[in-house]
């Protein structure tokens, strides 16, 4: 659970980190992503204003994309401690790819975050 980041006036929110393999370029799987999104009844009124749902990619292995629907790494990744303590869940070592984020995670300052060991979501 994390406090929101941006757009403050709204409830917090519920993140997570899932590694996914997959046979589907990274423009296919962000694709599949906003599909989810969009079943889900995601629609987007507010820049980072609530949502029910966000997916966001981080990382696709080591490559390095900026087109016009999709940068990885994500732009922001390295100023955000909701996205950066659950990846230190998966990559204690904080590098992924050669991508190094454990001091950035050291040196973030606030950002509320609280490690649940069970989420109710209705």
């Amino acid at each position: 659970e994390t406090e929101p980041v941006g757009y403050a006036e709204q409830d917090n929110f519920y993140n997570a980190v899932v590694l996914v393999e997959s046979g589907l370029d990274p423009h296919e799987m962000l694709g599949v992503c906003l599909g989810i999104e969009a079943g889900f009844g995601r629609i987007r009124v507010i820049k980072d204003g609530p949502r029910v749902l966000d997916i966001d990619f981080i990382f696709a292995e080591d490559k390095v994309i900026n087109s016009e629907n999709l940068v990885c790494p994500h732009p922001r990744y390295l100023e955000r401690r909701f996205v950066l303590e659950p990846l230190l869940e998966l990559f204690p070592n904080g590098e992924f790819f050669g991508n190094k984020f454990l001091k950035s995670a050291e040196e973030i300052d606030g950002q509320f975050v609280r490690i649940a060991d069970k989420i109710d979501i209705k």
